[in-house]
């Protein structure tokens, strides 16, 4: 996960704009059809799902950091994030 957190920005940058345009779309509208697609409405907006949703992507990176409970942490902070965006 430290790759794509520290490089993947910087290999966006080398794609052509074209193949961009075509191929990679950020993970906001991905997650917008992904609630589209089973009337999820946000009460706090797609913006705040989606960098919800990158939070706790990135505490993937840190499992280790966490220890063992992190399994338990993770769906700890999903559920308080699914009560809070969805409520």
């Amino acid at each position: 996960m430290v790759f794509i957190e520290n490089d993947a920005k910087l290999l966006l940058q080398r794609l052509p704009d074209d193949v961009k345009n075509v191929h990679y779309h950020d993970d906001e509208t991905h997650i917008r059809q992904l609630l589209e697609k089973y009337d999820l409405v946000p009460n706090r907006g797609i913006s705040l799902a989606a960098a919800t949703v990158r939070g706790l992507i990135l505490t993937v990176s840190h499992k280790e950091q966490i220890g063992e409970l992190y399994p338990q942490v993770l769906e700890t902070l999903v559920y308080g994030a699914c009560r809070e965006l969805f409520k």
